[in-house]
């Protein structure tokens, strides 16, 4: 196996452990390129890309990213959604030109997908411009959020249910049948409850 093909499977692996519902949509978009046969295959194929995009812009955006006096983005702004999360996180070496690409990738799917002419060729270079975009921002947002202290202990800087970064620890203290207490550390979002051992 050349460095390129192991470069994306070792990056679709990744996506599949870390976001599966972004390496889901990556298959359904190369599976429908078997099948491309009229720009309508082709557009459909586009916005499943742009899908892709949006689902990670989703898994790793926060309300609590957005500058003071700004809105937040909405669900579908994957491009505004995924530069507000990587800025929230500093500058990393790299991260403007991924930011740049991926905004890029967004526009392209989106092309695409609104295309009345587009062919295949289009659909291939729309799958490969997206998957190598999200390869390189899951690597890139797990090597800026690793020093993060929840990641540290808990796997995850943000609530999985509203998306908050204002989690807290909590102790649970149990005690069983013959009076022994065991303690149990857990993760709690003051925002809505959510908990994460």
């Amino acid at each position: 196996m050349d460095a390129l093909a192991e470069y994306v499977d070792a990056g679709l692996q990744n996506l599949k452990g870390k976001y599966s519902e972004v390496r889901v949509k990556l298959d359904v978009a190369r599976d429908r390129l078997a099948d491309v046969s009229s720009p309508e295959d082709c557009q459909a194929v586009g916005l499943i890309c742009r899908d892709a995009m949006i689902r990670f812009a989703n898994a790793i955006f926060s309300p609590d990213f957005v500058p003071e006096g700004s809105e937040v983005p909405a669900e579908d702004r994957a491009g505004a959604r995924i530069d507000m999360s990587l800025q929230h996180f500093g500058q990393m070496a790299g991260s403007a030109e991924i930011r740049r690409f991926t905004k890029t990738v967004v526009a392209y799917a989106m092309r695409l997908h609104h295309s009345q002419d587009a062919t295949q060729e289009q659909a291939q270079r729309t799958v490969l411009y997206t998957t190598l975009a999200l390869i390189e921002l899951a690597a890139l947002m797990e090597a800026v959020t690793r020093s993060e202290k929840w990641v540290q202990q808990y796997g995850v800087y943000k609530c999985d249910n509203c998306a908050s970064t204002k989690l807290t620890e909590d102790v649970v203290v149990d005690v069983d049948s013959h009076g022994v207490q065991s303690a149990t550390k857990l993760l709690v979002c003051s925002q809505c409850g959510w908990v994460c051992l």
